[in-house]
């Protein structure tokens, strides 16, 4: 189990990082890609700053978390409550605007799987001892 711990959060962190360096780097040219049409400065400012600074400070932290056994548990929950939030929304989204394109289920496929592997491994992880 301590293995397959590894992975999910390793994978979770470095995904948030990917996306929040791309972000960062090439906000508009990276949503246009996926079929997001924004421009302008103040759009660049501020996906650069919410989507692009957050993925990249959520990424930071599940790895540092995850490099700390102590911490683990805290980095499955973390894992588990922004990529459920981020999928649900997106999930229940696409249900009430009948929106579908293969990177939104790819990305909601991916989403809803990292919320239930780190759920099932957050509940499967020793509470820590009461101080």
């Amino acid at each position: 189990m301590r293995v397959f711990t590894l992975i999910v959060l390793f994978l979770s962190g470095l995904s948030f990082l990917g996306f929040g360096l791309a972000l960062t780097i090439a906000p508009i040219s990276v949503l246009a890609d996926i079929d997001v049409t924004v421009s302008g400065a103040i759009a660049d400012t501020e996906i650069r700053a919410f989507y692009g600074g957050l993925e990249l400070a959520l990424g930071a932290l599940i790895l540092a978390w995850t490099i700390n056994p102590a911490r683990r548990r805290d980095a499955l929950l973390l894992t588990a409550v922004s990529y459920g939030g981020i999928g649900l929304m997106r999930l229940g989204s696409m249900l009430a605007t009948g929106d579908d394109a293969f990177f939104l289920r790819f990305a909601v496929a991916t989403e809803l799987g990292f919320l239930i592997a780190a759920a099932f491994l957050y509940w499967r992880q020793p509470q820590p001892a009461k101080p």
